[in-house]
């Protein structure tokens, strides 16, 4: 049985070379530099990176939540790899530190399977999660 056609096009993989230049491009970006964002209350964000990586995957995006008002806080993945139940188990961990560390709910940002591993932590720990 032959596979179904692609719904997406695949960009040719010439594309990939642009990331330099769309990093240039965010770094002189108004939002980059938080104007005409709304700011947040100092809460705890977790961030959860993607397969195959690690918290430091996310440092720019800690570091601009940091900018605009936010405590951005890492998920304590060296590399999102491994049994994803397993995975969650010790993010659900982690998010009960942040929490109390906190004292409030804590926002959650997922990145690729991370934002998998988001949403079940939101599914197991309504409680804490913002």
């Amino acid at each position: 049985m032959a596979a179904a056609p692609s719904l997406l096009p695949i960009p040719p993989m010439w594309l990939e070379s642009t990331t330099s230049l769309e990093l240039a491009q965010l770094l002189r970006s108004d939002v980059w530099r938080g104007k005409g964002v709304p700011h947040g209350d100092d809460g705890p964000v977790m961030l959860i990176c993607g397969y195959l990586t690690g918290d430091p995957s996310l440092n720019a995006m800690a570091g601009w939540l940091g900018r605009i008002g936010h405590h951005p806080a890492r998920a304590g993945l060296r590399w999102n790899v491994g049994c994803q139940g397993e995975t969650v188990t010790r993010l659900e961990q982690r998010l009960e530190e942040i929490a109390e560390h906190h004292g409030r709910k804590v926002a959650i940002v997922g990145q690729s399977r991370g934002g998998v591993c988001a949403r079940s932590l939101a599914i197991r720990r309504p409680d804490l999660v913002d």
